[in-house]
């Protein structure tokens, strides 16, 4: 399988993304969003703004099980 992705020239250096489809089922919506490609990371994590835009109910899903500091 062969997943295409683009470079965003809005960060310097330009970084690795791939779009993708954000679907929780649960809630019963699907959301475009823009991931960031990093092999080094250990989880991944959306952040504030895209939480807004997709109108995820934060309240309604589960705690991590552990911190995401880095």
């Amino acid at each position: 399988m062969r997943i295409y992705g683009f470079f965003d020239e809005q960060f310097e250096p330009s970084a690795p993304f791939i779009k993708a489809t954000l679907e929780l089922q649960r809630f019963g919506f699907m959301f475009p969003i823009n991931f960031h490609v990093d092999t080094g990371a250990a989880v991944t994590a959306l952040l504030d703004r895209d939480v807004e835009l997709s109108g995820i109910e934060v309240d309604n899903l589960k705690k991590a099980e552990r911190s995401l500091g880095g």
